[in-house]
């Protein structure tokens, strides 16, 4: 697949084109996204993903803008390789981008840029200033500069409309199974080892604490998770810690994410590695001691080699 974040560089053959955010590349993406790999093949084309970044709420809100997302422009783009699509277009979104009208974005981006023959898009995409252009107005500037306009109705899972925001909220009530049907895959977190308050070694439990390598990556909510952990392409079996550590920290404003890898004892400090999560196993709370804390994850322990049919 090539990526593009300078849009003169593009080029393909009779471009069959999709346009969204796409976080998460979820099930309900994928359809679009299966339809556009089809279209392609059926015209002699090539399949094409644009994309914005950063998100508009960001460039609007700036510094108070709270949004946590699913991926990242890296991660959407190897989930976007692996489905099949040749071409992945990262296109600025500033406020010169935002001031354009539909006409205004469709011929100069759409048409004159990237030259497409089709365009795919979902039941509920908006473009142009303010959102002020739809489906209809996409139809309209397709008949006048000669594109193809096709509209993707909305994907269902269990009777329920699948959607980024949907997967969000699942994710921070510690639903990972919810999360992981909508997104077709298990929710994970890239990020590197750091020095914690290495409190986990004096209780027993040594833990690796993770900083995400996207600063805007959302945490599950706060709670104790059955996991796996990704160190230089090895699978581990570990149990998480997302949360405020309130027995043995106090007033800590930031959740951290730590997790306890069974039976492993090396030195990964400074690593990448990627947290999985498979299973929630309880809620975070306060101990009134260490040694009830101790039993507790003893408990923890278990249930994960439960989890995963290991014993010691």
């Amino acid at each position: 697949m090539k990526i593009y974040t300078d849009i003169s560089q593009f080029k393909a053959r009779n471009p069959v084109v999709t346009i969204g955010m796409f976080d998460g590349v979820h099930c309900g993406h994928r359809a679009i996204l299966e339809h556009v790999k089809d279209a392609a093949t059926q015209c002699d084309g090539e399949s094409v993903v644009l994309t914005f970044w950063p998100h508009p709420r960001m460039l609007f809100e700036g510094k108070d803008c709270s949004m946590r997302f699913l991926t990242s422009i890296e991660e959407k783009a190897a989930l976007l390789e692996s489905i099949g699509i040749e071409h992945f277009i990262v296109y600025p979104f500033s406020p010169e981008f935002a001031s354009l009208s539909p006409l205004q974005y469709v011929e100069e981006i759409l048409v004159k840029r990237i030259a497409l023959k089709k365009v795919i898009i979902g039941y509920d995409h908006r473009f142009g200033h303010k959102g002020s252009g739809g489906f209809d107005e996409m139809v309209t500037f397709g008949m006048q500069f000669g594109f193809e306009v096709e509209q993707i109705p909305a994907v269902d899972v269990d009777d329920v409309n699948v959607s980024s925001s949907k997967i969000r909220e699942a994710l921070l009530h510690g639903n990972v199974d919810k999360a992981k049907a909508y997104l077709s895959y298990t929710y994970r977190i890239p990020g590197t080892v750091i020095k914690g308050n290495q409190i986990g070694r004096t209780i027993g439990f040594p833990t690796i604490n993770i900083e995400p390598l996207f600063a805007q990556k959302l945490i599950p909510g706060n709670g104790i998770y059955v996991v796996e952990v990704v160190i230089d392409d090895c699978f581990y079996h570990a149990v998480a810690n997302v949360g405020n550590r309130p027995t043995v920290v106090e007033n800590q404003k930031v959740p951290n994410v730590e997790a306890y890898i069974l039976d492993f004892n090396d030195d990964v400090y400074g690593k990448k590695v990627e947290i999985r999560f498979l299973a929630f196993l309880r809620e975070e709370q306060k101990f009134a001691s260490l040694d009830a804390l101790i039993e507790q994850i003893q408990k923890d322990v278990v249930q994960t080699r439960e989890y995963f049919g290991t014993v010691i």
